[in-house]
């Protein structure tokens, strides 16, 4: 009997076992523990005993990065994300804060407006609950503006090649991580967080450029 669960948040699927082998993707018969009085437990039983254990390990091992990742899109976390990024970029410029405070609220409002546009209802199939519509992926598009104004900056900081390098594969993977955790979740199809993540890429860039430009005119 498939359990369904109400939970407003990735704990609560976490903490409830059952669900998450009701919504592992990789398909597994469910194999009863052998009887007492069998005498005997095959070798095809325990292989598949174990094969159930792991597959169950692997399933909530999973579910705890998702949880992790997810976590990171809470208003309270976001926001000491935020403070923390501008903070840190305040010791190279005034104006590397501005444009990526700016470049974050350009990436809400353009979600916003988006969504409100193109209204198109999330996936049936959603593993969490979730309120507002599905394209584009604010996850997606908020990570992209956040991780490349971060990467502007430290390339303003250092002329190190290792360390600019470092910086732009580390982005790349918490940006694919933040996208593959919603298509994971069923709340975005790839597209979503394949679009949300160009365009929160492009309005940094833009935003940087932009303000960047102005000052060397000046």
């Amino acid at each position: 009997m498939e359990e369904k669960t109400g939970g407003r948040s990735l704990c609560t699927i976490y903490e409830s076992r059952k669900y998450t082998r009701t919504y592992v993707k990789i398909q597994r018969r469910r194999v009863p523990a052998p009887r007492a009085h069998s005498g005997e437990i095959k070798n095809g039983d325990t292989d598949m005993i174990q094969y159930e254990t792991i597959i169950s390990d692997m399933t909530e091992s999973l579910y705890t990065v998702v949880a992790v990742i997810d976590a990171l899109g809470y208003p309270p976390l976001a926001l000491v994300l935020v403070a923390a990024s501008a903070a840190a970029l305040f010791l190279i410029s005034k104006k590397h804060v501005a444009a990526f405070l700016l470049s974050l609220v350009a990436a809400l409002c353009f979600s916003a407006a988006l969504k409100f546009f193109f209204a198109v209802p999330r996936p049936d199939s959603m593993l969490i609950e979730t309120a507002g519509y599905r394209f584009p992926s604010w996850h997606a598009l908020f990570a992209g503006a956040f991780l490349t104004s971060v990467c502007i900056g430290v390339f303003t900081l250092t002329r190190s090649v290792f360390i600019r390098t470092t910086s732009v594969i580390v982005g790349a993977f918490l940006l694919v991580a933040v996208a593959w955790s919603r298509v994971f979740l069923h709340v975005h199809l790839p597209v979503d967080v394949i679009i949300g993540s160009l365009l929160g890429i492009g309005l940094a860039c833009g935003v940087h450029f932009m303000l960047f430009r102005n000052s060397r005119s000046d």
